[in-house]
């Protein structure tokens, strides 16, 4: 196959190439066959983890970035909304050496993007050369950018990390950045197939377009093991289109032809996966489609967005469980991006973050997830020191267990203490468990003292501690008043946007009921008009935030409904485990520390230890 290969420029903002520039390119060599890496990873024995060729365990610990973060290591000088970011040669060495010591093994990137960023910026770094494509005008491709991936692929080489490359982002094809897509090569306007999103899964031109890119994709860092799995879209079906006949019917076929082109060329292949953006999808392609070989989800639901770490486990072990019963644990199941709590403090961001880690894997998943972090400073996502911490203590714990082995599947577990709750995967041999506190009422109270006290400043979390504060004075018997405040938001949505006044008190009436849902609703207004919603609402957030504090019956129903964390401990009766003698071992689950070793005679019935918060327990067979 003849590749075509382009000079470093941007695509024109007005017109498709001409024919003239076209022709001017000059057609490169193939790229020749290198012969694979060892020790690729694959998709283990038994079909529920991830492993290396040579027998061991790959458990993903990681992260995720938005696409254009690759090319922000090479953007220098940028301007966003009028202020100034420095991009220096080494950000991205600097994240991949900040992950190999804090031992964590995935990055998850899209291989191009421009996702979540401004129309005007992404048209004037285009213009500006520092924004490319792989494929510059679409068919041709671009040396310059290939030669950035390169590089990527060398930094994870020398940091021991490896990639799940999102082979195909520009911008969320259903949400407000849709207009973006006629900046990107592919679309007509620049002298590519697409019109629309969905052309991509039905027109002719497009998809023999992408067979050629995928083809292009694995002959030039296919032989490399740092490629963990292939990711042909993200969020397909939100960020690609809305057809999900032909998303189903695209996804086997670019799948099939990714994976039967590198065992042509390589003897094998790497997996190969797509991510949806509910982590339970509705589309049953997402579970087992023949395309793929892992099923991936994100997940971007309520409980995320709370600031309690109690109610986000109880969430996402029950989705983890139903997608591997779904997938009837033919195969592994990841999350592969997540966003939790994020206008909350950064100590509350790591309590979520290490929960979700936790829970993740003692439900059943193959990995901790990858928290979507940005090193774009102008974007308001965790930086790497919230999840950093959480991996390290994990990598220890988790090297107890042989997961290359492991057939663990979710157990069931009982509790003599109702206020534990305990997550537990466990074969017949071993058992991985995460037991916590289920201590709802202290978490919201901690939130919601940090709320008064003006430590959580976005406007757009009060809706949710109000909501919460309301739930708790409540069950002390006082009544908030919160009337003359409802009012006030009454006024607001009145002014600016079409609503009747009673749609407008129904909807600030459902802003309490349901914090996050009509807090989005609320925010679907002209853009001109949301800086004058946004100061209004601070301006009233503020002063009904400040009245609520300085009440004295509020300040004595907080400490009347407050526990402080109190330990507890409980006895556990696991299923699944062999009814044999195991050691059982207690860790910190913030730390890593080892708490306490002991045996256990069956039937499986374990004694946890004291704690406030959480703890990790690993279990296994006692050998002679």
């Amino acid at each position: 196959m003849a590749l075509i290969v382009t000079a470093c420029r941007g695509p024109s903002s007005s017109a498709a190439p001409s024919p003239s520039a076209s022709s001017a390119l000059l057609p490169a060599a193939e790229i020749p066959p290198q012969p694979p890496e060892g020790n690729w990873v694959r998709v283990a024995p038994g079909n529920r983890y991830l492993g290396f060729e040579d027998g061991k365990p790959f458990v993903p610990l990681g992260v995720a970035l938005p696409g254009h973060s690759i090319s922000l290591d090479y953007f220098g000088t940028v301007t966003i909304g009028g202020k100034q970011f420095q991009f220096a040669e080494d950000t991205m060495e600097q994240l991949l050496r900040d992950m190999q010591q804090s031992g964590e093994n995935l990055l998850r990137i899209d291989i191009e993007g421009t996702s979540l960023m401004p129309r005007a910026t992404i048209e004037g770094l285009i213009a500006e050369k520092k924004l490319q494509f792989l494929e510059q005008p679409a068919g041709h491709f671009n040396e310059a950018y290939a030669k950035r991936i390169d590089r990527l692929i060398t930094l994870a080489e020398k940091y021991d990390v490896y990639l799940c490359l999102a082979l195909f982002t520009h911008s969320c094809d259903v949400t407000a950045l849709a207009p973006n897509l006629d900046l990107h090569p592919y679309h007509r306007r620049l002298g590519g197939p697409l019109a629309h999103i969905n052309d991509l899964f039905v027109d002719e031109r497009a998809r023999a377009m992408f067979k050629r890119r995928l083809t292009y994709i694995s002959d030039r860092w296919g032989h490399s093991r740092r490629i963990a799995m292939w990711e042909l879209y993200n969020e397909l079906l939100n960020c690609g289109g809305n057809d999900a006949k032909a998303a189903a019917a695209w996804v086997s076929e670019m799948g099939g032809h990714l994976r039967n082109h590198e065992q042509d060329r390589y003897g094998k292949a790497h997996p190969i996966v797509v991510s949806s953006d509910d982590i339970v999808p509705e589309s049953d392609f997402f579970v087992d489609s023949p395309g793929t070989d892992v099923m991936v989800t994100h997940y971007y639901r309520p409980a995320g967005g709370s600031g309690n770490p109690a109610a986000l486990a109880v969430d996402l072990h029950a989705s983890v469980v139903e997608n591997l019963k779904r997938v009837e644990y033919k195969r592994p199941f990841l999350e592969n991006e997540r966003t939790l709590s994020w206008r909350f403090p950064t100590a509350v961001q790591r309590e979520m973050e290490h929960v979700a880690a936790w829970t993740y894997l003692t439900s059943g998943a193959a990995g901790a997830g990858a928290t979507w972090l940005n090193i774009g400073a102008w974007q308001p996502f965790r930086d790497h020191s919230v999840v950093g911490p959480t991996h390290l203590s994990m990598r220890s714990i988790l090297e107890r267990i042989d997961f290359e082995q492991f057939r663990g599947r979710p157990a069931e577990v009982t509790s003599k203490n109702h206020e534990v709750l305990a997550f537990v995967v466990a074969d017949r041999s071993a058992a991985l468990g995460f037991v916590l506190h289920n201590n709802s009422v202290d978490y919201r109270i901690d939130n919601i003292r940090s709320w008064l006290a003006g430590e959580i400043r976005d406007p757009r979390i009060a809706p949710l501690m109000m909501h919460d504060l309301l739930e708790v004075l409540a069950t002390q018997g006082v009544k908030a008043p919160i009337a003359e405040y409802k009012k006030e938001l009454v006024r607001m949505v009145l002014k600016h946007s079409r609503k009747s006044e009673p749609a407008a008190r129904k909807l600030v009436d459902e802003l309490f009921a349901d914090p996050i849902g009509a807090r989005e609703r609320l925010g679907r207004v002209p853009v001109p008009k949301r800086r004058a919603i946004a100061k209004e609402l601070a301006r009233s957030v503020n002063g009904f935030r400040l009245e609520l504090a300085r009440s004295p019956e509020v300040r004595v129903a907080l400490a009347k409904a407050y526990r402080k964390h109190p330990k507890v401990k409980t006895e556990l009766a696991i299923g699944n485990l062999a009814d044999a003698p195991l050691v059982v071992t207690w860790y910190d689950a913030a730390t890593g520390a080892e708490l306490s070793r002991g045996s256990v005679a069956g039937p499986t019935r374990i004694l946890t230890p004291s704690f406030a918060k959480h703890v990790v327990f690993t279990a296994q067979k006692k050998t002679d």
